[in-house]
């Protein structure tokens, strides 16, 4: 009866970090195809009403959190100016819990920002349930890095 238990939960954790895995390769597909519109459905399904991204964003001096149509419209004004062939490409990912929060930790790739340079980042993601949907609640970036 335990290992039958021991069985679902390790299917459901399975499934949960499947699911956490196609949201964030979502996302970097949708910023990708310049998808930055924070109203579309894909936006307002997985991602939290209560998100914040906190990372370098344009000013070493700014480390402040900001919410997600704060975060698209810069990536907007990245690929509009400075940037317009830049990619996201996730190289690692790993969704665990911790003390009963749900943490996936990425890697990434920042290519062509600014063009023909590539930069290597990291993020620690935060998950919570919102109407019975998992999303995305925070997203932070180590120091010297950005999305």
């Amino acid at each position: 009866m335990a290992e039958t238990r021991d069985n679902t939960k390790s299917a459901e954790e399975k499934e949960l970090r499947r699911r956490c895995s196609d949201i964030l390769h979502g996302t970097f597909d949708m910023v990708n195809t310049r998808q930055l519109n924070p109203s579309l459905s894909f936006w307002t399904e997985n991602i939290s009403p209560n998100y914040t991204y906190t990372g370098l964003h344009g000013n070493f001096a700014f480390y402040e959190p900001i919410d997600l149509k704060n975060q698209l419209r810069q990536l907007e004004a990245l690929y509009l100016t400075d940037s317009p062939n830049f990619k996201l490409v996730i190289t690692d990912l790993d969704t665990e819990r911790e003390s009963g929060d749900l943490r996936s930790y990425m890697q990434y790739d920042i290519r062509d920002s600014p063009e023909g340079l590539n930069r290597q980042s990291a993020a620690q993601i935060k998950w919570c349930t919102h109407e019975g949907k998992l999303q995305v609640l925070e997203v932070q970036t180590m120091a010297g890095s950005a999305l």
